[in-house]
């Protein structure tokens, strides 16, 4: 314990000086449909001066819990959004989306203020920009999600539920919502397949974001058998490694170019993945 302990408390101090020494970058991951991509999802990744690359899961509960989540995703919207300026030029559709971890509506008016300063510093409008919120907020931070929520709809900025169906909270605060996206949680993809009782329940979130009128897509495809599964089931967004690895943003553009995509979505999240 005294040895856990020890290595948590580095990992906090190495998060402290992570964002001033640029140890942070992201990954983009484009999302299929029909065969073309339509968006991308960017990750967050550190590359830890000793350790290497790590992936969220190693850091985020740290960072929420020692208040360097804000920091973290004040710089995730700068460099999304600076990035998505420079790719609207010649794709003026791209949307980025960045993920809201519950510990920040603790602040709100920070994140508010990040989200206001970066949109107006690379002159972007409000639907270039969707906010990804996992269940947990609106069991968490009930009003405060609400309020916060309605006032980004009221600048055009779209909103996404991330790992839905995870959460096993009530599906009344849909009934309130503005909702453009449920991503389906790769829980429920992996084997897919081969369980019924998985196919019952995608079948089922497939008809919900249907009856809201809005998007669904399934994360973590990394196998043909889940892909025609999920296609046989009339999921037609998704993304995995089976249908393109994450890559750099120097990358991304000529990705774009090469599949010929005249409109295409950012997605930015920072995840456990």
């Amino acid at each position: 314990m005294s040895e856990q302990f020890q290595q948590r408390l580095a990992l906090e101090q190495d998060l402290r000086c992570a964002i001033a020494n640029k140890e942070f970058f992201l990954l983009f991951q484009p999302q299929i449909a029909s065969g073309q991509i339509f968006a991308v999802e960017a990750l967050l990744r550190w590359q830890h001066p000793t350790q290497g690359t790590l992936l969220p899961g190693a850091f985020i509960a740290i960072a929420e819990e020692t208040n360097l989540i804000s920091k973290i995703s004040s710089w995730v919207l700068e460099e999304s959004l600076r990035t998505l300026a420079k790719l609207r030029v010649q794709h003026n559709e791209l949307h980025v989306s960045v993920n809201i971890s519950a510990h920040e509506l603790v602040s709100p008016a920070q994140l508010t203020h990040s989200v206001q300063t970066s949109l107006q510093r690379y002159q972007l409008p409000g639907e270039a920009l969707e906010l990804e919120l996992t269940e947990s907020v609106f069991w968490e931070h009930p009003e405060t999600a609400a309020t916060l929520i309605q006032g980004w709809k009221d600048q055009g900025i779209r909103l996404a539920i991330d790992d839905f169906g995870t959460g096993f909270s009530s599906l009344s605060y849909l009934l309130n919502l503005p909702i453009d996206t449920l991503k389906i949680d790769r829980t429920f993809v992996d084997s897919i397949h081969t369980s019924p009782r998985k196919q019952g329940i995608v079948k089922t979130i497939l008809a919900l974001s249907e009856n809201l009128n809005a998007s669904c897509i399934a994360e973590g495809v990394e196998t043909r058998e889940q892909l025609t599964c999920l296609s046989q089931l009339g999921c037609r967004k998704m993304q995995g490694w089976l249908l393109s690895k994450p890559m750099k943003a120097s990358a991304l553009e000529g990705f774009i170019n090469q599949n010929g995509i005249p409109q295409v979505q950012m997605t930015l999240s920072i995840e456990n993945s």
